[in-house]
């Protein structure tokens, strides 16, 4: 069985880090996206060094650790488990990571079993994506976990609905049984709706925030509302709808475009806020919506979504 990830930080936009002494770098490494550039520990008990000279450990990083990087040097990333503030800084022979800067990771919806469906490869090639033909990296196993367990990270998307992806897998050994020897590869799959969901890794105030705007969208306005009233009321929904009237739909509209950016994978766009599901009157949005929006609720209470303030959840319930 695949083995889940273990991400121990937030893949949140932060472009100011806090300062550290000793004139080291204190400013998490962005991309040219304003992503924050995360590399990813690929084997357990790697060494994390006090300097570049790679001479004294002291950490141990176990598989599929993420770490935000400060700054980079031939043979080595400078890194930092904490985004702000930047309390420690390790050194990591590039050897032992791989760069992670996207925001999402794939995983699958369900598993063949269930779902009478052929399992899903991961090929070496974008080409083998692409035709369905050609070596293979990894192939899903008929029966697995689902949900959100096992997200890969996602790399790249070198063409529309083709993923570039990392993923630990399991071996075969002589009597038949799948067994995790600490293995992880790389390759290529297309993005199948009926097998796949994306997802993207958020900390429990980013969610808060979101299910406060799903919430204060349906909420019923006063007959009068002082401006105190509005600040407390709808604070939250500003960037959502404007003036809570004739404009909620191209407040609506635009909330839908920032799913479409460049930055959000196009495999995800639509979810909750496609048009089918919306009403012109804000205050009496569709069923679907308010469906999301306890999906949303449900999992932010639940305590077992939640790993140090962390979780992954579906790309479409967040609008940046």
């Amino acid at each position: 069985m695949f083995r889940p990830l273990r991400f121990l930080v937030a893949a949140s936009a932060l472009a100011l880090m806090a300062s550290c002494s000793c004139g080291k770098p204190s400013r998490v490494l962005l991309t040219s996206e304003g992503i924050p550039r995360k590399v990813v520990i690929s084997q357990d008990s790697t060494a994390l060094f006090s300097s570049a000279r790679l001479d004294q450990a002291v950490a141990m990083a176990e598989q599929w650790q993420i770490f935000f990087m400060l700054g980079e040097k031939k043979n080595v990333y400078i890194v930092s488990p904490t985004p702000e503030p930047v309390e420690q800084l390790y050194y990591v022979p590039k050897a032992d990571a791989f760069e992670w800067n996207t925001f999402f990771s794939l995983a699958y919806r369900n598993s063949p079993h269930q779902a009478s469906r052929n399992p899903i490869a991961i090929y070496t090639t974008v080409d083998g994506a692409r035709t369905g033909r050609g070596d293979t990296a990894m192939v899903e196993k008929v029966e697995h976990l689902v949900g959100y367990h096992d997200p890969k990270p996602v790399l790249q998307e070198p063409e529309r609905n083709i993923y570039h992806l990392a993923a630990l897998y399991d071996n075969v050994d002589s009597l038949g049984n799948y067994v995790f020897l600490g293995n992880y590869g790389f390759g290529f799959t297309r993005y199948d709706p009926s097998a796949h969901v994306i997802l993207r890794y958020v900390s429990r105030v980013q969610l808060e925030d979101q299910v406060n705007v799903l919430l204060g969208a349906q909420m019923k306005t006063k007959p009068t509302m002082s401006p105190s009233d509005m600040d407390g009321l709808f604070g939250p929904l500003r960037a959502l709808v404007a003036d809570f009237g004739a404009e909620a739909e191209a407040g609506l509209d635009e909330f839908a475009r920032v799913l479409s950016s460049d930055a959000v994978p196009v495999s995800t766009v639509g979810g909750p806020l496609d048009k089918k599901y919306r009403s012109g009157d804000v205050r009496r949005m569709n069923p679907e919506l308010k469906r999301a929006a306890q999906r949303m609720i449900d999992h932010l209470q639940s305590s077992e979504s939640w790993e140090d303030g962390f979780s992954f959840v579906p790309t479409e319930w967040m609008d940046s």
